[in-house]
């Protein structure tokens, strides 16, 4: 695992919970609270058992300070990038 600047590309969806969780120094537990799931539940999403709703990512995302792009894209949008959709 390389983490670059402000990347965590090559990283699964769980791996960046994990790390993320970490880097924030919460355990599981604290996270779990945080979110209001269980342990299990916060565990499950962090091994790949099991995939967060959008709903729960942004909590996630709330409680660890990032935004959704980088829980699900490890990366944040380039500043240059074109819009998907563009006002009509």
């Amino acid at each position: 695992m390389i983490i670059v600047k402000d990347t965590l590309e090559g990283l699964d969806l769980g791996e960046r919970i994990q790390l993320l969780r970490k880097r924030r120094g919460l355990s599981k537990k604290e996270l779990a609270r945080i979110i209001n799931m269980s342990v299990q539940t916060v565990s499950n999403y962090e091994n790949g058992k099991t995939v967060p709703s959008v709903d729960t990512l942004s909590a996630i995302g709330l409680a660890l300070g990032v935004t959704m792009n980088m829980l699900v894209y490890g990366r944040e949008p380039e500043k240059d990038m074109e819009p998907l959709i563009k006002d009509i």
